[in-house]
């Protein structure tokens, strides 16, 4: 290995005289400052190779989704001719969020790699909903035999046993059991006498927190049984509701008689016929409400996650009521309540009151109408009023 002294040298012949002949230095330090050992030399191949430079991915999956997208648009036209059912094509939250979680991996990898990657994902996503689509299409199969002999479109997922009955009648909803009057009756829309009637906004057809039957006089068993605690408690307490889809089992929780002409109540009705989805704060009205004329307690807690049915029948206890009986969605099997406590202070209408020669404790509360939710995405609710009702 070799150094250069050549410039040792150089350096000190830069030594002058200055004017008064005298060595400068000052100047020898400015240009005689100590030297760094030179670096040796090396050929080529010696040296090392660059770093390389990865190009990350900017890869993200607006592609996939787009795809996605497209799919939704063109089951939603293949369905539109039935307004009946809602199509949801949302992507369940556990496939959402292994979504979101292969995007950010792969925008951490070589763009080679991640276009490797990209394909996996495309493939494995086409085979998942390829694959719903499948199963859909095996599941729904039996129903175009059906469509094609009554010539209308069906809802999807109906119930193959009820597609002869829905087929017949458009307003058919499904059958109600109630166990302790050995009943077992179709529940029908609208506009069929003598049987069970589901209530203006009540349906079938989508998730709804509340919905209410209307009964007929054949069900006067109802009243006998569950308008005393003693009934109750000796009671099966149970109801199934077989709807289009499912079959839905039911537990009584309370019950209680109302009007149904306003003048009987200061102009008031209260809406035992509820439907739809409320508001957590309407709901909560609506629980005190039931407290309040409940017969007897029962000792179950309502909670707004619950899902109720209510069942009236027309009653003698007063001309233009109804006795309602309260369910909640429950297993198939469940343990009766034992717990039947009187309502000391029921709640019951101004005519009631009235005949008795009462006070109504309750003559400041407010008339109370749910608010229910129409668009949960938007956060929209609607306040209803009497006219959104059928009282009959």
């Amino acid at each position: 290995m070799e150094f250069d002294y050549e410039l040792e040298d150089i350096l000190y012949s830069m030594k002058e005289k200055d004017e008064n002949g005298k060595d400068d230095e000052k100047q020898r330090v400015e240009y005689a400052k100590p030297l760094e050992p030179p670096k040796p030399r090396m050929s080529e191949a010696q040296k090392p190779p660059e770093p390389t430079k990865v190009e990350k991915s900017s890869f993200d999956l607006s592609a996939v989704k787009g795809k996605l997208n497209e799919t939704k648009e063109s089951l939603k036209r293949k369905n539109e001719s039935s307004e009946k059912v809602k199509l949801s094509f949302k992507l369940p939250e556990p496939v959402e969020k292994a979504l979101n979680k292969v995007t950010e991996a792969i925008k951490k990898i070589p763009l080679k790699k991640a276009a490797v990657a990209l394909g996996a994902v495309v493939v494995a996503f086409a085979l998942i909903f390829g694959g719903i689509r499948l199963v859909n299409y095996a599941k729904g199969a039996y129903i175009r035999k059906y469509e094609k002999k009554y010539n209308i479109t069906f809802p999807v997922g109906i119930r193959k046993d009820f597609c002869d009955e829905y087929g017949k009648n458009q307003s058919y909803a499904g059958r109600l059991y109630i166990e302790d009057t050995e009943t077992d009756k179709a529940v029908y829309s609208s506009g069929v006498k003598e049987n069970a009637v589901l209530l203006k906004g009540s349906t079938v057809l989508e998730a709804q927190e509340v919905r209410s039957i209307a009964l007929d006089k054949s069900y006067a068993d109802l009243e006998r049984i569950y308008s005393t605690p003693e009934g109750f408690k000796k009671a099966s307490q149970k109801v199934t509701f077989n709807t289009l889809f499912e079959e839905e089992n039911y537990r009584v929780i309370a019950a209680f008689y109302t009007n149904t002409k306003a003048e009987d109540d200061d102009e008031y009705i209260f809406p035992y016929c509820a439907f739809g989805n409320m508001t957590e704060k309407s709901f909560k009205g609506f629980e005190d409400r039931i407290k309040s004329r409940r017969l007897y307690d029962t000792g179950f807690q309502l909670l707004y996650e619950h899902r109720i049915l209510t069942l009236s029948v027309p009653s003698d206890f007063m001309p233009n009521f109804k006795f309602v009986v309260v369910c909640v969605k429950t297993k198939s099997s469940f343990k009766r309540s034992s717990t039947a406590t009187p309502n000391e202070t029921i709640h019951y209408p101004q005519v009631w009151y009235d005949k008795n020669n009462e006070k109504n404790p309750y003559y400041l509360a407010g008339k109370w109408y749910p608010e229910i939710i129409t668009d949960a995405e938007k956060g929209t609710t609607k306040k209803l009023t009497m006219n959104d009702f059928d009282f009959s």
